[in-house]
């Protein structure tokens, strides 16, 4: 697994290609997420387009950060699911859990909109 992490107008992206095994595989990103989220930064989109393939394990890291994110008060929104991907969220469910989009730009609408709901409220 390889990945980059970039700031963005309304969170960090972070971009995954290769395979997502484990939170071994994925230790180094998990440290980086860390860090990021105690520096303030709550939002992110990851961007699977270049994901190739992840098993039950991997699932677990995509929803160790969705819900760091979310106890911090932020969001994360995936994106650029292809279609094996996003059957196997359909078949366990976790569709109804993350947000789902096809692009990074959708995906930046709707952290700006819940940023905006987050400021009137």
């Amino acid at each position: 697994m390889e990945y980059s992490i970039s700031t963005r107008k309304y969170g960090t992206l972070i971009r995954i290609s290769g395979r997502i095994l484990s939170m071994a595989d994925s230790r180094d990103l998990m440290q980086e997420f860390s860090e990021l989220i105690a520096e303030g930064k709550h939002h992110f989109i990851v961007d699977l387009k270049d994901t190739e393939y992840v098993n039950s394990e991997g699932l677990n890291v995509l929803i160790k950060i969705l819900t760091q994110s979310r106890n911090a008060g932020g969001e994360t929104i995936l994106c650029h699911i292809n279609k094996h991907l996003k059957e196997l969220f359909i078949i366990t469910k976790l569709s109804s859990i993350f947000t789902l989009t096809d692009t990074i730009k959708e995906a930046e609408e709707l952290l700006e909109k819940n940023m905006e709901c987050a400021e009137d409220a």
